[in-house]
């Protein structure tokens, strides 16, 4: 069962969300790719930390599942964090699926800003 973004703490663990996304945007870093995503069930919005093959896995608007994920905090925000792929239970585009452009065609993702909390 998914729990509501509105009862995460830090150091909460193995937790199942299911949230929309409204925003994705990467993040300059000398390892390796990294994208935040920007995320709402409706109780709360949250970051939800986004690596290498996560990055393409999701789109703006995309309603997702997210498992085993964990919470910790970063420069005074909750945000999420997960080994595991995305899973995308509904997309706004469905036509994204049958596209033949690239993700990167499809879905300009620009440098992130720094945000406050939420």
């Amino acid at each position: 069962m998914a729990m509501k973004m509105s009862e995460i703490k830090p150091g909460m663990r193995d937790l199942t969300i299911e949230a929309e996304v409204l925003s994705k945007q990467m993040v300059p870093t000398f390892m390796k790719p990294l994208a935040k995503a920007l995320i709402t069930d409706g109780s709360r919005k949250m970051f939800l930390n986004l690596w290498r093959n996560q990055i393409g896995q999701v789109k703006v608007g995309d309603r997702i599942k997210v498992k085993k994920c964990f919470a910790r905090t970063s420069k005074g925000n909750v945000e999420l964090n997960t080994w595991e792929d995305i899973e995308v239970v509904e997309t706004k585009n469905p036509d994204a699926a049958t596209s033949n452009k690239t993700d990167s065609e499809e879905q300009q993702v620009s440098p992130i800003s720094p945000l406050g909390t939420f």
